[in-house]
């Protein structure tokens, strides 16, 4: 075997090391509460802890969507930002298809940063809000500035809230987030009320309640 080819296989192997022990170290967040049903995800390195649903599958990218990037918080507008997006719970997603909704996504994400822009702008409203005003919401003892996120265009829209906090030098976003179509022809069976996908998006919030800091 050559050198090249040698070296070739060792980086390929190194990487695949990494991808496992990374998979390793995300999937041993996950443990069972003793009632209700509930696991909990921890992250001993970003020092928080979730609550979800047994019957969710968390995971450890961010999908994206025609409003919805994949970056660590909704709507970002700092250029290369730092900020890691850390774990999303989705709650509900479907394609749907030719029927009502074309697609629909509802789940929690959190994401954190230590770019210290990021960390400036982070109990600051976003400009492209700047009719919307924040409020303060305490979840488990820490004060979060809440944000409306909302976001519409070609029949397709993102809405939900974004909570945003200071802590250990780095802004933590956790978002109660629903991006889908609202693209409407002839009513069918197979359409959705919105009644159910609103009760999905509820439960998110349900979710982000069970936030805390644990270091």
């Amino acid at each position: 075997m050559s050198s090249k080819i040698l070296k070739i296989s060792l980086v390929i192997l190194i990487v695949a090391l990494v991808e496992i022990v990374g998979a390793f170290a995300f999937y041993n967040n996950y443990k069972p509460r003793p009632s209700n049903n509930l696991f909990v995800y921890r992250n001993i390195k970003y020092g928080f802890e979730i609550d979800y649903p047994n019957n969710l599958v968390p995971e450890r990218t961010f999908k994206t969507f025609y409003h919805l990037s994949d970056k660590w918080r909704a709507e970002t507008y700092v250029e290369n930002s730092k900020g890691i997006p850390i774990v999303s719970i989705p709650i509900y997603r479907i394609d749907n298809n030719n029927y009502y909704p074309r697609y629909y996504s509802a789940e929690v994400r959190v994401g954190v940063s230590k770019d210290p822009q990021d960390i400036k702008d982070c109990l600051e409203i976003d400009p492209s809000y700047t009719n919307v005003t924040s409020t303060d919401e305490i979840i488990n003892g820490v004060t979060f500035k809440k944000f409306k996120i909302q976001n519409a265009a070609m029949m397709q829209y993102l809405s939900g809230f974004s909570y945003r906090t200071i802590h250990n030098d780095s802004c933590y976003a956790i978002e109660q987030l629903a991006a889908g179509s609202n693209y409407r022809e002839q009513a069918s069976p197979n359409d959705i009320p919105d009644s159910i996908l609103n009760s999905y998006f509820d439960k998110a919030g349900e979710i982000i309640k069970t936030f805390k800091f644990i270091r």
